[in-house]
């Protein structure tokens, strides 16, 4: 618990310094066995792990399109401290906690111990312990993936680590830069592009601000060859199982897959980033950064007021300004949910830059690290850059642009209202700023418990138990999860069509086929006659059919049409037979929530242990 120059914290700071894990730890506490997911990406996760410290290889035994970095970091957790759900919990707590840390740490120098401090918490609060009804996996403690949240944290420290290199100038901070920058390409590649991005634009930065060229190039060869050691390392280890081309183009997976397939022109991912009706998405932000720019003139109209004496229509103003959020914009909800972030980062990161450069040696801290966060920030608001939200995606994807504006919101604005106002009015204005940003924060919270409060119904037992929300699409899992014991033999093989990896975690049933999912997104990876082929040659011992709506990827039902499953459906009836059904019939109408467990016909129930199953 260091600040930036290395020293302890003071007495007097080291309650802003506690504040972060207090809020961590209490939130951990008062939420625990709420996270987790039993049908969507989360379980991916958990099987990929599970499966590598059962012997089983990314890449060749598992079909994976994502960097190997999280996975292994995920299988070595569970190798060391025990295969459950409670130890990846654990592990992803603590991360988020450090970010929380890293988060303070880079903000103190530019806004001071106090507004950083705030910013941590928020982080906590909003993003990192974050509660959702359905698909409760948008979070930093059962994330979707775990690329983003372990890039994020990665990325911060490469800034961290470049921030102590500019006052040290000492090779190990750079060298500890470039291995925390190469260890982010092993993980997924929209982090990786900002926090190259963000790298760039801290050089560019150091150079206006007087740094020799020469030390600046010296230091950029000591952090990248660290990073070339890193990465080469992980493609050395990888050629263990694979030849060495295809050990290369595994570190760089999600590269890889943007490159070699038109995943990215899917209509998901259009609709994710806003792509599919981009004029609306577009005025949908523009009326919310109005929204906000409203609010701020509230509040300067009341400072102006009680400047003047006039504390009635002061206090009005006020009043007015804070309710502007939720009586003026109940569907464009600027604050809570971040609709404006696109527009209001760009803007912030053109005036810092522009600051950078008119400026040069004289630019103060807090400009240069707008300028390398802004930029960070934008990049990382690609996948969702006409549609931002701190919901869903959001919660990585829109984090830092969050952040980054509540930070301006905090210190430069106020900077400015004083300018005009003076010392008296800037600190009613932050008061007032405060003071909505606390109902902001404080109602997202409240949101978040009342959601995982409803989570009541059990998944999983011992270590590996969670509860999920009482719903249609959560009933059928839990009654088949308590069933499958009595369904399935030990060591038999299962494969969930089209998700649902998370019962082979939770029951430790093997994979059927290398592929985890079988959903639009792996059929544009790896191809239908790959993800097909596989199923038809190896056929599993069971499956699960479970539902989901794809309407969202343009598509039908999964198996009502030939390109997306229908040949699968069809050889399922012929090859299987239906043993037990929870809930509705599943992919039948969008709604059909239920799962149906469906045996081989000719499959040979073991008669000793000799026969059971191989864990192949």
């Amino acid at each position: 618990m260091r600040s930036v120059t290395g020293a302890l914290p003071s007495r007097r700071d080291l309650p802003w310094f506690l504040f972060p894990v207090i809020t961590g730890l209490f939130l951990a506490a008062l939420r625990w066995k709420t996270y987790g997911v039993v049908n969507v990406d989360f379980g991916q996760e958990m099987t990929a792990a599970w499966s590598i410290t059962e012997g089983k290889h990314l890449y060749t035994d598992i079909a994976y399109f994502k960097g190997p970095l999280s996975p292994h970091f995920n299988a070595l957790l569970l190798w060391l401290f025990g295969v459950s759900l409670r130890t990846i919990f654990v592990a992803n707590i603590c991360i988020a906690v450090a970010i929380a840390y890293e988060i303070l740490t880079l903000a103190r120098r530019a806004c001071g111990l106090p507004v950083s401090s705030f910013l941590a918490c928020v982080f906590l609060i909003v993003f990192g312990f974050s509660v959702d009804k359905e698909y409760n996996n948008f979070n930093f403690v059962s994330p979707f993936v775990h690329e983003l949240t372990h890039g994020t944290a990665l990325s911060l420290l490469t800034l961290l680590a470049l921030d102590r290199w500019q006052k040290t100038e000492r090779t190990r901070e750079a060298l500890l830069a470039g291995a925390a920058y190469g260890l982010v390409w092993l993980t997924r590649i929209e982090v990786s592009v900002a926090l190259t991005a963000a790298c760039a634009a801290w050089m560019w930065c150091r150079l206006r601000a007087g740094t020799p060229r020469r030390l600046l190039l010296r230091g950029a060869a000591e952090s990248l060859a660290s990073a070339g050691v890193v990465i080469a390392i992980a493609v050395l280890a990888l050629s263990r199982t694979m030849p060495w081309t295809a050990a290369l183009a595994s570190a760089f997976a999600t590269l890889h897959a943007l490159l070699s397939t038109s995943v990215s022109s899917s209509p998901f991912f259009l609709h994710v980033g806003g792509w599919d009706h981009p004029f609306a998405a577009l005025g949908f932000q523009i009326a919310a950064l109005l929204v906000v720019i409203l609010w701020l003139l509230f509040f300067f109209a009341a400072v102006d007021l009680w400047n003047r004496n006039d504390r009635l229509m002061g206090t009005i103003f006020a009043v007015m300004g804070m309710f502007t959020v939720f009586l003026l914009a109940r569907r464009v909800l600027p604050l809570l949910h971040g609709t404006f972030l696109t527009l209001s980062t760009f803007g912030i990161t053109a005036v810092a830059i522009y600051r950078v450069h008119t400026r040069g040696t004289h630019a103060s801290p807090w400009e240069q690290m707008t300028v390398v966060m802004g930029v960070f920030a934008l990049v990382m608001l690609g996948k969702i850059a006409l549609q931002p939200s701190i919901r869903y995606y959001g919660f990585v994807h829109a984090m830092p642009a969050y952040l980054l504006f509540m930070a301006v919101l905090l210190t430069a604005v106020p900077h400015m209202v004083r300018r005009t106002a003076g010392e008296k009015g800037a600190r009613i204005f932050l008061l007032f700023v405060v003071l909505t940003m606390g109902m902001e924060v404080g109602g997202k919270a409240r949101i978040d418990q009342v959601l995982s409060s409803r989570k009541t119904i059990p998944i999983g037992a011992g270590a590996d138990a969670f509860f999920v929300s009482d719903t249609s699409m959560n009933r059928p899992f839990a009654a088949f999860l308590q069933k499958a014991p009595e369904l399935i033999p030990t060591g038999s093989t299962l494969t969930a069509i089209p998700e649902g990896a998370m019962v082979n975690y939770l029951l430790r049933l093997p994979l059927g086929i290398p592929v985890l999912n079988m959903m639009r997104t792996e059929y544009y990876i790896f191809g239908k006659d790959r993800m097909e082929g596989e199923l038809f040659a190896r056929r599993p011992d069971f499956i699960l059919i479970t539902h989901k709506d794809t309407s969202v990827f343009g598509l039908p039902l999964y198996g009502k049409m030939p390109e997306y499953g229908a040949d699968v459906m069809a050889w399922l009836a012929r090859e299987y037979e239906q043993i037990a059904l929870f809930g509705e019939q599943p992919l039948t109408h969008p709604e059909s929530e239920g799962v149906a467990l469906w045996r081989r016909k000719d499959f040979r129930f073991p008669q000793s242990p000799q026969d059971v199953p191989s864990l192949r």
